[in-house]
């Protein structure tokens, strides 16, 4: 409550009200909870309080999206550029975090052992990024071929327009694809509160090469050809891929590389697999089901 009126964002009131809320629905008060009581704020939060695309700049640019926390099913997406050789970075160039409903349905595996054999080689061939948790195979993002990004490369914002009906963001990621392609864009639109569209350009150096679309989930997920459903904590969440229409999804269990990595449970790979043009156009619909 003190940092929802120290910085004027009667959103944390809101939130932390529902916190204490539950608090006493189930009766587990922790230690704290009646400090409570002083600094209780009854701040309401406005449809219009938070814009609905805000970009913050820096070697990780964050890209932020902010549905109507007024109405059911808005959507709050989360997503990244990056600079993968920097230090503690990953190889995640255009991730994203989305969250409906107080679920958050892709996920993020975090860090790994700082002591694994290696873990410090940044270079694009280093033993860093052997580890599943620092690869792109870990995160919401894309590979060519099956293949790493270039820890030498870069994602940066393109294009936006935070002020647009639609807003939206552009990434370049096409350095990190270096080698593998001629050119990758990642955008993200905002269709309304409850739609989210991301739409991958990505133009091959051969139309043999493939593009893998991935996500990594808690929920539990039912694939039925273009379409994912998520299931979590009694709520669902689905993925549509509109385009290529013949694309389809499949599922496999997260798994680490080897024994000293850190155990993974409990998470799934979502993923598409394109090929057979030169320019693919991959465009994935997030909403709630």
């Amino acid at each position: 409550f003190y940092f929802s009126r120290a910085f004027n964002q009667p959103e944390v009131a809101t939130f932390y009200r529902d916190v204490l809320s539950k608090t006493v629905h189930e009766g587990n008060y922790f230690r704290f909870y009646f400090l409570s009581i002083p600094w209780y704020d009854t701040a309401s939060s406005t449809a219009d309080a938070l814009p609905k695309l805000k970009v913050y700049e820096g070697i990780n640019d964050i890209v932020v999206f902010n549905g109507n926390r007024n109405i059911p099913n808005s959507l709050y997406l989360i997503a990244k550029t990056g600079d993968p050789d920097m230090a503690h970075q990953q190889l995640d160039i255009g991730t994203f975090i989305v969250e409906m409903n107080g679920i958050r349905w892709t996920d993020d595996l975090g860090t790994d052992n700082y002591n694994l054999p290696g873990f410090w080689d940044y270079k694009p061939d280093g033993q860093r990024w052997t580890y599943f948790r620092n690869s792109n195979f870990s995160h919401n993002t894309l590979s060519i071929d099956h293949k790493l990004q270039n820890s030498a490369g870069t994602g940066e914002i393109d294009r936006l327009d935070d002020r647009a009906a639609q807003p939206f963001v552009t990434m370049n990621m096409s350095t990190a694809y270096a080698g593998q392609s001629r050119f990758v864009y990642r955008t993200f639109r905002m269709l309304d509160d409850t739609r989210i569209l991301v739409t991958d350009s990505v133009g091959l150096q051969s139309p043999s090469q493939s593009v893998q679309w991935s996500v990594i989930t808690s929920a539990d997920v039912e694939c039925k050809g273009n379409t994912a459903v998520l299931r979590k904590d009694g709520k669902s969440f689905s993925l549509k891929i509109a385009s290529p229409t013949n694309a389809s999804f499949t599922t496999k269990a997260a798994k680490r590389g080897t024994e000293a990595e850190k155990p993974i449970e409990g998470y799934t790979v979502l993923s598409a697999s394109v090929s057979g043009e030169p320019v693919q156009v991959i465009k994935v619909l997030l909403s709630g089901e």
